[in-house]
């Protein structure tokens, strides 16, 4: 859930000044949403393999947009803003993998 409180300026622009900096390692994806893809990173590089392709998987923007709701309930996705946090967030995440 998605909470608008005071602070909520204060986040999105701290989020935005991480997409625009480029700064892919603040959307990296934590073991304790993707244990498996961790696993699996770590044991890349204990191995020190290095694979030709390897496809990643980020949920699109709608479903998360449409599955994630302010504390009224309403889908993020139908307010304009929150729209692009979560499509530039998403973006943001699929770099890191790219990268990872």
């Amino acid at each position: 859930m998605v909470k608008r409180d005071n602070n909520l300026i204060y986040e999105i622009t701290s989020f935005f000044e991480n997409v625009i900096a480029n700064n892919i390692d603040k959307f990296h994806i934590s073991n304790e949403y993707a244990q498996g893809l961790s696993a699996f990173i770590d044991e890349l590089k204990r191995e020190n393999k290095k694979l030709p392709i390897v496809k990643g998987q980020v949920t699109g923007p709608f479903t998360f947009g449409l599955g994630l709701n302010d504390q009224e309930c309403k889908a993020v996705w139908f307010d304009d803003e929150y729209k692009e946090v979560v499509k530039s967030g998403l973006k943001m995440k699929a770099l890191w993998q790219a990268r990872n």
